[in-house]
């Protein structure tokens, strides 16, 4: 498995802790350039201190802004001239039983967890089909 990502461009969504950063750091290893991205920016930049910095390029970013997303679709492509894979890995939670969850917390979840997959998609798509890209 080593290296079959050589050279590759990843964004990962959620990158700052948990299964985002893990995916993060596993790519990197893999001499592939990540954009790491995730709304809270000071452990971004812990993760970023410990991997390569010709690799790895910091994002703050709210996956639930669909400008946001688009921006830091367009800054990644910028500083790397491509991109190739896209992990559309952040997500929130908010817990209780479903009675006790309000519209807002609710809200909070789906454009999280759903419109924020959406519009990372949508965001890397023409940049993904580029000639010589893979589908």
């Amino acid at each position: 498995m080593a290296g079959r990502f050589n050279g590759k461009v990843v964004i990962v969504t959620g990158a700052a802790s948990g299964i985002g950063e893990a995916t993060a750091r596993r790519f990197v290893t893999e001499a592939t350039k990540a954009a790491l991205v995730d709304r809270n920016r000071a452990l971004l930049e812990e993760v970023a201190k410990s991997l390569p910095a010709d690799q790895v390029m910091v994002q703050a970013t709210d996956v639930s802004d669909s400008s946001a997303i688009d921006e830091m679709v367009a800054a990644v492509v910028d500083r790397f001239g491509r991109l190739d894979v896209v992990v559309n890995n952040a997500g929130v939670h908010e817990g209780g039983a479903p009675a006790s969850i309000t519209d807002k917390k609710w809200r909070t979840v789906m454009s999280t967890d759903v419109d924020g997959v959406f519009y990372g998609c949508r965001a890397a798509l023409p940049t993904l089909k580029r000639p010589g890209a893979r589908s």
